[in-house]
């Protein structure tokens, strides 16, 4: 009898831990599939703009003037940087930095086309700020409204004018 109560726990404490070695391993599967389709969402933006910075050059050629020139150049230099980590990238994070390359070369290729008196083009996306909104969205304050506050984020704290911390209508001062 004690052999048949043994061979069942036993039986049971191989089940639990097969069990839960198998949740470890979906969680893990799943975690580099996520992993992967961020890193693929990621490539397909970078190239993306790395086309689009391709185009813009090929469609500015050479130029005279020196300032637009430079400008070019310039462009060029990030397209490089980009198509080169574009190579190389492998996550998230470096086909970010890849993104990062190119809309500097479209910046670059922005100045070059006012410069020639062309209609600007495209730009990229805005410059972002500290807190990762772009910079120029509608709602962007370069200092932070203070009615959207959010818990713990001292940016919205408005310096104490009471003279006892705390208390309000007791001002400081003579």
């Amino acid at each position: 009898m004690d052999v048949v109560v043994s061979v069942g726990i036993w039986s049971i404490v191989g089940v639990v831990i097969l069990a839960a070695m198998t949740g470890m391993v979906m969680g893990w599967l799943a975690k580099r599939r996520r992993g992967a389709e961020a890193a693929l969402a990621a490539f397909q933006d970078a190239n993306r703009w790395c086309g689009l910075l391709h185009g813009q050059l090929r469609s500015l050629g050479q130029t005279d003037d020196a300032v637009a020139g430079r400008a070019v150049a310039d462009a060029m230099d990030s397209y490089r940087k980009a198509a080169n980590a574009l190579e190389t990238a492998g996550n998230a994070e470096e086909f970010d930095e890849v993104r990062k390359h190119a809309t500097v070369g479209l910046r670059y290729i922005g100045v070059a086309r006012a410069r020639l008196g062309l209609v600007a083009g495209p730009q990229g996306p805005p410059p972002l700020a500290t807190d990762g909104r772009p910079m120029y969205e509608a709602e962007y304050r370069a200092v932070p409204d203070a009615t959207r506050a959010r818990a713990g984020d001292d940016r919205y704290e408005q310096p104490s004018k009471a003279a006892v911390p705390g208390l309000r209508g007791a001002t400081g001062g003579n």
